[in-house]
């Protein structure tokens, strides 16, 4: 009884941490098993995340970003999972100019992949230790921009941007054992988020000038983040997950999924 509510306050405090947190979600964080495989759902929705530019652009924020993917683990040994992410998602980016104007862009859906690993060590405690890499990539076009009427897009030109990010997470954990059918792992680490606009949108600003994105070099503006979660696991196959992030950006993910 006094381990069921050692979690439990443990689950309640970080998901009170998930309504004010400010890098993309962990993968499978309990290792799957040599030679299993896992199939699942995952959604994450990203808050806010504040960017910064060189040039024309003073910064801004990547906002409301809804992401869908099909979540594919592989356990390739007793503490080692290797994962893939395919799906799509869209956003809006908020960008303040130098010349002082404010305009607002919203991206249609568009597609996202992913590819990650874990390492996972428990100790005879049940705590344990564990870390995450991963790499993302989405392609969205451009739908509509709002705000200042410049600078404005230009005709024919770049209509889709691509964003990559690459995130490391050193990350401890706790797994323990309600019964024989469920186990709850809470988990908290830190992360490094590198995010970049690597191809971008041509404007115009009607005096003859023009702009590029990618030539402002776009980057998220925080590099270093905390994340938090619990995954429960129910009957040995299915998972339950949910995660937030802070700093990096401010985001919520959850996830389930089936083991084979």
């Amino acid at each position: 009884m006094k381990k069921l509510s050692v979690i439990i306050w443990t689950a309640l405090l970080v998901l009170g941490c998930f309504i004010s947190s400010y890098a993309a979600a962990i993968g499978p964080v309990r290792p799957l098993g040599d030679k299993k495989f896992s199939i699942g759902y995952e959604n994450d929705y990203v808050f806010s995340r504040t960017i910064k530019a060189k040039v024309d652009i003073n910064g801004g924020k990547i906002k409301d970003a809804q992401r869908n993917f099909l979540l594919l683990g592989l356990g390739l040994s007793e503490h080692f999972n290797l994962y893939a992410r395919l799906g799509g998602g869209n956003f809006r980016e908020q960008l303040k100019w130098s010349g002082g104007s404010e305009q607002t862009i919203k991206y249609g859906y568009g597609f996202i992949w992913g590819v990650g690993g874990n390492v996972s060590y428990k100790f005879k405690n049940n705590f344990g230790i564990g870390f995450d890499a991963q790499f993302n990539l989405a392609s969205n076009k451009n739908k509509s921009i709002n705000g200042s009427a410049n600078p404005f897009f230009i005709p024919g030109g770049k209509v889709m941007v691509k964003t990559y990010e690459i995130q490391l997470t050193p990350y401890v954990s706790y797994d323990a054992e309600i019964n024989q059918n469920c186990k709850i792992m809470p988990y908290l680490g830190g992360c490094y988020s590198y995010y970049n606009v690597y191809k971008g949108i041509s404007f115009a600003d009607g005096t003859g000038g023009g702009y590029f994105t990618e030539d402002e070099k776009i980057r998220g503006e925080n590099h270093l983040g905390l994340l938090g979660g619990v995954e429960v696991l129910l009957y040995k196959q299915w998972s339950l997950k949910l995660e937030g992030r802070f700093i990096t950006e401010t985001a919520l993910s959850s996830a389930v999924s089936y083991k084979f």
